[in-house]
């Protein structure tokens, strides 16, 4: 453990250094290349680096017969501190690329540029990324039962909310989706991820034959927010009244840059 404490924060600073060459050279993610690294490799592993020198700091050292409410609440304090840096740092990487296009051509498409993001990466991210964590959740509460008592109306008031949760979150999706020049769609994407994901969770369902109790309440939750999902996603396809009832819905609340054709 000695060596991963000195030698990353190291190699750290001298990938940074032989990095910042290449700045302006390239692209990730309509992302430079530079700033990609930065944001993307070195601050997630200057997390784990931290969270693991906070964990040795905490346990070992400083603090005896620390119990385990209280670290979790030190622990959660620095994971959020951190994440408020690493928010800002994001900031910085967006602007640094669109100054170094800039300084490149005075007239680059900044909105253009800007709307890939607010369209396409961030939406695409932010769904498929909490559907996913909303899935792992599920399979390991699958797995590792909760200790819960709840009583029957509490337990299916909570897990029927999954059906209302699981409909608002294909709303979202659906005024979320803009247009695009070329490439896959939003939606499409967004609908294949939701069948992944259903299977999967249907495949852990036979797997373990979890009862429908609390135990197992982040399952059953996560189960009926998909079966919503996956049944909303039929019904856009194949019934015209809800084509219809979605098409008024986009009209209505869409934001007005979605008629923006982004480029991919």
């Amino acid at each position: 453990m000695s060596w991963f404490l000195v030698m990353i924060p190291v190699l750290m600073l001298i990938g940074s250094i032989l990095m910042y060459r290449f700045i302006g050279r390239g692209e990730v993610f309509r992302f430079d290349i530079v700033q990609f690294f930065y944001a993307f490799i070195l601050t997630p592993i200057a997390f784990v680096w931290s969270k693991v020198l906070l964990f040795l700091l905490l346990k070992n050292n400083l603090v005896q017969n620390l119990s385990d409410l209280n670290y979790l609440l030190i622990d959660n304090g620095f994971s959020v501190v951190f994440l408020y840096i690493f928010g800002f740092e994001m900031v910085h990487s967006l602007t640094k690329t669109v100054s170094l296009n800039v300084s490149r051509d005075p007239l680059y498409d900044v909105f253009g540029y800007l709307e890939y993001f607010h369209l396409w990466l961030t939406h695409l991210i932010i769904f498929g990324g909490g559907m996913l964590i909303m899935t792992i959740l599920s399979l390991v509460n699958l797995f590792f039962p909760l200790e819960l008592q709840l009583s029957q109306f509490l337990f299916y008031s909570f897990v029927g909310s999954g059906l209302i949760s699981g409909g608002l979150i294909f709303v979202s999706l659906w005024l979320s989706d803009p247009k695009q020049e070329k490439g896959f769609q939003f939606m499409r994407i967004m609908k294949i991820l939701i069948g992944l994901l259903f299977i999967i969770q249907v495949g852990g369902f036979f797997l373990k034959e979890p009862g429908l109790t609390a135990n197992y309440l982040m399952f059953w939750w996560s189960a009926l927010n998909f079966t919503s999902l996956v049944t909303c996603a039929f019904l856009s396809y194949r019934s015209v009244r809800v084509k219809s009832w979605l098409a008024r819905l986009v009209d209505r609340f869409k934001h007005p840059g979605f008629d923006f054709r982004i480029q991919l």
